[in-house]
């Protein structure tokens, strides 16, 4: 086998092969239109945690807040500001310098009033009317009946004013028997019970109940003496 001849001297081939070296450890540049991203190279940064409080401090923690401002409210106490308390002291003083001024009610028209009335029942022979009834009623109930009959008529006396003149008492069986007493009770006109208190009660000490006696007891007088 027949040995080829170089076609380049030694040094030619030296230079060359330096040549190649020197292309080899060039830095290789990278044209922008194209960027290269060295994935191998990035550093992946690790995940930073934060430390949250847990759910039992925090909640005494607002326990203890709304706890203190609860205090401090109780230990300072809301004040009005200056010109407003000052309007509300003068507004006090007023009224505790201005008279109270009591002012009558008018009389209603048609108003009337309940009383509790009372009578003693009458001696023997003071009514023909009460002798009879007792015979057939109890002698409280045979008054009650009568006694009906007798403030019906009465009432009309009182209107006129003659009830000023008549009779006022009768004959009446022991005082001292509490079950000599009748009581009941009626429902006046207003405006004739005034009349007739004003004559009964002048002064105004007596009671409802003592007027109604009255009342009862002089009623009855007139209906026994116009018998």
């Amino acid at each position: 086998m027949a040995i080829r001849r170089p076609s380049i001297s030694l040094k030619q081939a030296k230079a060359r092969i330096q040549g190649k070296e020197k292309d080899n450890s060039s830095p290789v540049e990278v044209s922008p239109e194209a960027p290269v991203d060295d994935i191998s190279n990035k550093e992946e940064k690790p995940a930073v945690r934060t430390w949250q409080k847990p759910k039992a401090c925090v909640k005494k923690e607002a326990d203890k807040t709304l706890k203190d401002n609860a205090e401090k409210s109780l230990d300072k106490p809301d004040i009005p500001d200056k010109p407003k308390r000052e309007a509300a002291e003068k507004t006090s003083v007023k009224k505790k310098n201005t008279p109270i001024i009591y002012e009558a009610r008018p009389r209603i028209q048609g108003a009337r009033k309940q009383i509790f009335i009372s009578a003693r029942l009458p001696a023997a022979g003071v009514s023909w009317n009460f002798d009879l009834l007792s015979q057939h009623h109890d002698p409280k109930k045979a008054l009650r009946l009568i006694l009906k009959q007798a403030l019906n008529a009465y009432e009309a006396h009182i209107r006129d004013g003659s009830f000023e003149k008549m009779s006022t008492s009768y004959e009446t069986l022991s005082t001292k028997n509490t079950s000599n007493l009748m009581q009941t009770s009626r429902t006046f006109d207003a405006d004739i019970f005034l009349r007739a208190n004003a004559f009964f009660n002048p002064l105004g000490f007596e009671s409802d109940r003592a007027v109604g006696f009255k009342i009862a007891t002089a009623a009855l007088a007139v209906f026994f003496n116009n018998e």
